[in-house]
């Protein structure tokens, strides 16, 4: 009983906490406390003592919050502040370098993921491919508490694992490993990386896990999507959600 009670004490705190994120991204936006006060119908004291974290947010407001960012696209908006777009030989060009050193920046995105795009998935655990998707991985997996996993590039020497060979059109990697013990954290994977383009990379990832591992993969979740070269690859039928198209 105790254990449990702890556990919901710590799951409430850790609701309310990204609740004072959300509400302090949200007056950096708006720039004016009291506009904020009038939409959400609070009073201007309540919303300051909650913006100088002398005390929470409550549940209904962060709810209230919530569903103020669905409507105004705050997600997108977050994505869109912290990435620079480039055309170079006609090619588009992401740098996402300062929204991948934002932990801040990546745990509201993972908690408005959390709240909006995932609400119905069973994911025992989350999983990527080395290097890029592991920021948001972590962040994700942080916030909705799970493990979080990465497929190597290079093979461990010590470490039993799963292989399996990246087709050609991959010019990064050319193979994916991960470790056996993936198995210990459940059936049910999701499957997520900052940046698709080709798609190559995330379709060998998928057939690592269903293919050689043997697990489900309910989804593929996506943050920055480029272009639709990745869409006539065969995801072994898994959908693949984007958060931003660009």
């Amino acid at each position: 009983m105790i254990d449990s009670i702890s556990a919901d004490k710590i799951k409430l705190n850790s609701e309310k906490i990204m609740g004072y994120k959300l509400l302090r991204y949200l007056i950096s936006q708006s720039g004016s406390i009291s506009d904020l006060a009038e939409i959400f119908d609070v009073s201007i004291a309540n919303l300051s003592r909650y913006h100088a974290k002398k005390v929470l947010p409550n549940l209904d407001l962060i709810e209230l919050m919530l569903d103020y960012s669905v409507k105004h696209n705050i997600l997108h908006e977050l994505i869109k502040q912290n990435i620079e777009i480039d055309m170079i030989s006609n090619l588009k060009i992401i740098d996402n370098s300062r929204l991948q050193s934002n932990t801040i920046i990546l745990d509201l995105i993972s908690y408005l993921i959390s709240k909006t795009m995932l609400k119905s998935e069973k994911i025992d655990a989350i999983v990527t491919t080395e290097t890029d998707g592991i920021p948001f991985c972590m962040s994700l997996a942080h916030v909705l508490d799970l493990p979080s996993i990465f497929a190597t590039k290079s093979k461990p020497v010590k470490t039993p694992v799963y292989s399996i060979e990246i087709p050609k059109a991959s010019a990064r990697i050319n193979n994916l490993h991960i470790p056996v013990h993936i198995t210990e954290y459940g059936e049910n994977f999701l499957v997520v990386d900052d940046v698709i383009r080709t798609g190559t990379t995330q379709q060998s990832l998928i057939s690592l896990l269903t293919d050689v591992v043997g697990v489900n993969v309910l989804s593929g979740l996506i943050l920055i999507g480029i272009g639709s070269q990745w869409q006539s690859l065969d995801m072994n039928g898994i959908p693949i959600d984007i958060v931003l198209s660009v």
